[in-house]
């Protein structure tokens, strides 16, 4: 086999060399993206923002529109506290479960919970 021409042989040791610098740098800038994300809350309230529809807050809540007296409050209260993290429930469907009390109560606020919060931890 004929010896590499200069050119191509010193292009693959500075490829050899920077490869895992290169590498390493896109690790901890991937970290530092992590830790920036986890002190601004990103991953907690990514999606916060959004809002629903009446009618998926009726879905997710299980009732009907319009609701019946104290529906709300207690439908939300029920589904909040049986997702509860620690029992091994789900966060995610604690805050949609929350917003969506807060859309039905804020459509209909004769459900006599207007100025109830859901449970918090």
């Amino acid at each position: 086999m004929a010896p590499l021409p200069p050119v191509i042989a010193a292009i693959l040791r500075v490829a050899a060399v920077a490869t895992p610098i290169v590498g390493r740098a896109f690790i901890d800038a991937y970290r530092q993206a992590m830790i920036n994300a986890a002190a601004n809350g990103a991953k907690a309230g990514a999606f916060k923002a959004q809002r629903m529809s009446l009618d998926e807050a009726a879905k997710i809540l299980n009732i009907k529109i319009p609701p019946q007296d104290g529906d709300v409050v207690e439908r939300s209260t029920t589904i909040y506290e049986a997702n509860d993290p620690e029992k091994g429930g789900s966060k995610y469907i604690q805050e949609k479960v929350d917003l969506a009390r807060r859309i039905l109560l804020e459509k209909f606020p004769d459900q006599g919970g207007a100025s109830k919060e859901a449970p918090k931890e």
